[in-house]
């Protein structure tokens, strides 16, 4: 049998059952893109590594160095006031430029999305606010218009592959 090089893998589980603990235990240096704000949670679990944090408003690509273990970012969803949402396409382009870089580094062994769930509806959000911008009394995707997303969500899971 072949050795296992790549795996995409997934964890589910009620919240607040070490989910996000067990991810960050995979090989290292490992990528934590964190939409549920909760490293901190796992964080004493990991003392013995070097951890380094990226600010919210910053890109991840310039903290992809040897030397470092575990590279986590916080992401706040944009609130949502009333029907109208705003900041989602933003969010979603700085992910997926945070993504590429973190695909394309040749030091990064395993990249964290916590959670998909979130993650999900941040691209099904972006979706909805560009709809807004044709038309904005839309309140929801129409069952056709997930074919983006859908799309763009297994792109994200099969680059991990490559």
């Amino acid at each position: 049998m072949e050795p296992l090089n790549q795996l995409v893998g997934a964890v589910w589980g009620e919240i607040k059952t070490g989910k996000s603990t067990l991810a960050l235990t995979w090989d290292k240096p490992l990528v934590h893109l964190d939409f549920d704000q909760g490293f901190h949670r796992a964080e004493p679990n990991f003392a013995q590594f070097k951890v380094t944090k990226v600010p919210r408003d910053q890109a991840i690509e310039s903290y992809l160095v040897p030397g470092v273990d575990i590279i986590t970012k916080p992401y706040q969803m944009p609130v949502k006031w009333g029907q109208t949402l705003t900041g989602y396409i933003d969010l979603w382009n700085a992910v997926v430029n945070d993504l590429r870089a973190a695909y394309e580094s040749p030091i990064v062994k395993t990249l964290c999305i916590d959670t998909g769930s979130v993650f999900w509806n941040l691209r099904t959000g972006a979706q909805l606010e560009k709809a807004q911008q044709r038309n904005p009394n839309r309140t929801r995707l129409q069952q056709i218009e997930y074919g983006e997303p859908n799309s763009d969500m297994r792109a994200m899971l099969g680059a991990c592959r490559t």
